[in-house]
């Protein structure tokens, strides 16, 4: 059961858009790293990381094939 929600979620991770997905790799595997320190090593203006964030968040929460992880917790 892990398994299978690990690969779906990593399958939705890798449908996003490329930036989507790359705000959101860096804000996760670099935690405790402001803004500023991802949009330095992304190359991208620092007043768009948020909304990134936000927009590939509401993408993975949109994802039928996560809506059995969504009810679980």
């Amino acid at each position: 059961m892990l398994r299978d929600s690990r690969a779906r979620l990593n399958r939705a991770i890798t449908a996003l858009p490329d930036r989507q997905r790359l705000v959101l790799l860096e804000l996760l595997e670099r935690e405790g790293h402001g803004y500023l320190d991802v949009s330095q090593r992304l190359g991208l203006p620092v007043g768009s990381i948020g909304p990134t964030w936000q927009r590939a968040l509401d993408r993975l929460r949109r994802d039928p094939e996560l809506a059995d992880l969504r009810s679980a917790s």
